[in-house]
């Protein structure tokens, strides 16, 4: 844009976009890729989780199954018990190094399949929104497998294998959350319509629901029930805090990427773009009314899609901003990226401001036990 016809109030500010770009674009792939979970715990904070059966009985008894939310729960359990994790401080470190791995994953392959413009404007938009608080606002839980297969699925899933590949990672981390999360993608893939996609959505949910019927098959034989089973009595509950908490739900779940989905609305067929809401909104938003947990359930069933969106929508809209003339989209979208606050809603109903719990965490280490 020619700073010519441009009024003299806003040129300082394009001045600042132009050289934020050119600082963005060069720093280093590598070096990107080594600073995204920094850039997230800044932004959105961290929160340490034990799992509650006690770090000792949850690897003390594998594969015996547990009750509660941990069951079914098999990717960190089998991890720690492979390597004898049996005491808090070296739960807490096995699983930030796999948070962190996570985002280093995560971000080699968004910079492997898109343009450097491109990618770091993705990268930044999912460790800086819903999806980084969320894995960063549960160091310790199952959610770091799910999103990761998510973020696989959504980011690379472009055959058999790979969803292949992206169900079972998912399925380590919550079989009944693999299920529904495919289930989602499936729909977002025929919105996309993408080379491949369907045939890795549709593998993710097969090998999802073999996994899942397993882990029934395996719980009735140990005379377990499995998380499902205790839906029902709680169900009335879920949906009064669901209810109560909604719109700002929306936000906590979605963020700024959701803008990227309403402009893919836009230029899809309307038949196209209802299977997208569907499967990015609608189903995740009705199995997050119906369990006592809130933002997290949205957030991991959304996440394929979402990340799909962004690297299906996001070279688009950096073009389109490239022939209007602004060639500094890269650093508007991180900027906003950075202006907008991650808060998470949780049961019942409470919502989680960055920091606030890691703070309490890092002076009281008792209180993430």
């Amino acid at each position: 844009m020619s700073h010519a016809v441009v009024p003299a109030a806003l040129r300082f500010w394009l001045r600042l976009f132009e050289h934020l770009e050119r600082f963005f674009h060069s720093i280093p792939s590598v070096i990107w890729i080594a600073i995204l979970p920094i850039i997230s715990v800044i932004h959105c904070g961290y929160e340490l989780s034990m799992p509650y059966a006690g770090v000792a009985n949850f690897t003390g008894t594998f594969p015996t199954p547990l009750s509660g939310s941990d069951s079914g729960s098999y990717g960190i359990r089998t991890i720690a018990w492979l390597l004898q994790v049996d005491e808090p401080d070296s739960y807490t470190r096995l699983c930030v190094l796999i948070t962190i791995a996570t985002l280093w994953i995560v971000g080699a392959l968004l910079f492997r399949v898109l343009s450097k413009r491109s990618a770091i404007v993705v990268s930044v938009l999912i460790v800086l929104g819903p999806i980084g608080e969320t894995l960063f606002g549960a160091i310790g839980r199952s959610d770091v497998f799910v999103l990761l297969g998510a973020l696989v699925l959504g980011v690379v899933g472009r055959n058999i294998w790979i969803g292949f590949i992206a169900g079972l990672i998912m399925v380590a981390g919550n079989p009944e959350q693999a299920v529904a999360a495919s289930l989602a993608f499936v729909l977002v893939a025929l919105a996309l319509r993408a080379p491949g996609i369907v045939r890795a959505a549709v593998s993710s949910l097969v090998i999802s629901c073999i996994a899942y019927f397993a882990m029934l098959a395996w719980f009735e034989h140990m005379g377990y029930i499995s998380r499902v089973d205790s839906l029902g009595p709680n169900i009335r509950q879920s949906l009064s805090f669901f209810l109560q908490a909604a719109p700002i739900s929306f936000y906590a779940a979605f963020g700024l990427a959701f803008v990227f989905v309403v402009i893919a609305c836009t230029v899809l067929w309307w038949r196209r773009a209802l299977l997208l809401i569907l499967g990015i909104v609608l189903i995740p938003m009705f199995f997050t009314a119906i369990t006592l947990d809130q933002t997290r359930i949205t957030v991991a069933l959304s996440c394929a899609g979402i990340a799909a969106v962004l690297v299906w929508s996001v070279p688009k809209c950096l073009q389109g901003l490239d022939a209007l003339g602004f060639g500094s989209g890269m650093s508007l979208l991180t900027i906003i990226a950075v202006a907008l606050p991650s808060i998470a809603v949780s049961y019942p109903g409470d919502i989680i401001l960055p920091y606030k719990t890691g703070v309490e965490q890092f002076f009281n280490p008792a209180a993430g036990s």
